[in-house]
C-alpha cells in the first residue's frame, strides 16, 4: 500500500480502488482463511466462542463483498474512461471538422 501511495502515475481513483483491495484482501487473509480453516480441521467445531461466532461471519462477509465489489469496480471503470475518451476525441473532430 505505501507503494500506491508513493507513486504518482497511479490516477487517484485508481490507486484508492488498489488501496482498498489490498485492505479487503489483508482482511480475507488474516481473518477467513485461518478461522475456516481451524473450524474445518476441527471437524466442526467451533472453538472460539460465542462472540466470535456471530462476529466472524459478518467480519468475512465484509471483506469478501469489499473484494469482490473493488474488482468490480475496478474492471468496470477502464472500459468506461475509454468509451468517453473515445466520446470526446469523436465529438471534438466532429465540431473542428
Amino acid at each position: 500500500m505505501s507503494t500506491i501511495i508513493r507513486e504518482c502515475f497511479v490516477s487517484a481513483v485508481t490507486g484508492y480502488l488498489i488501496a482498498n483491495l489490498a485492505v479487503a484482501d489483508l482482511g480475507v487473509g488474516m481473518l477467513c482463511i485461518p478461522f475456516t480453516v481451524v473450524y474445518f480441521e476441527l471437524n466442526f467445531n467451533w472453538p472460539f466462542g460465542a462472540v466470535m461466532c456471530k462476529l466472524l461471519p459478518a467480519l468475512m462477509s465484509c471483506f469478501v463483498m469489499g473484494s469482490v465489489g473493488t474488482m468490480l469496480a475496478i474492471s468496470i471503470g477502464k472500459p468506461t474512461i475509454h468509451i468517453m475518451i473515445l466520446y470526446i476525441t469523436t465529438v471534438h473532430d466532429i465540431n473542428t471538422g
